[in-house]
């Protein structure tokens, strides 16, 4: 592994040197505030609707709790089990993921 070892549906994990509340309302992601699992969080400086079906990300459509959703031109699965985010490979609402492997 040449990332570090991310526990996911669990409440506390370091990624990329910041700390990551999952399936917890409110976790800090980038150095921004993000409320997972609830209606509103503002990801990017933009407003982010979660559990509604469209939102606007990024001047990109993201559909949140649909299988496939486009984000920051990457192909991103929300609420499957796996997801690929910037460029890396992501297994959300799974136990074990990796990040920042290359």
């Amino acid at each position: 592994m040449y990332g570090q070892r991310q526990t996911v549906n669990n409440k506390r994990s370091t990624t990329n040197g910041q700390q990551q509340t999952v399936n917890n309302k409110r976790s800090t992601t980038n150095g921004q505030q993000q409320t997972v699992n609830n209606k509103r969080s503002t990801t990017n400086g933009q407003q982010q609707t979660v559990n509604n079906k469209r939102s606007t990300t990024n001047g990109q459509q993201q559909t949140v709790n649909n299988k496939r959703s486009t984000t920051n031109g990457q192909q991103q699965t929300v609420n499957n089990k796996r997801s690929t985010t910037n460029g890396q490979q992501q297994t959300v609402n799974n136990k074990l993921s990796t990040t920042n492997v290359p």
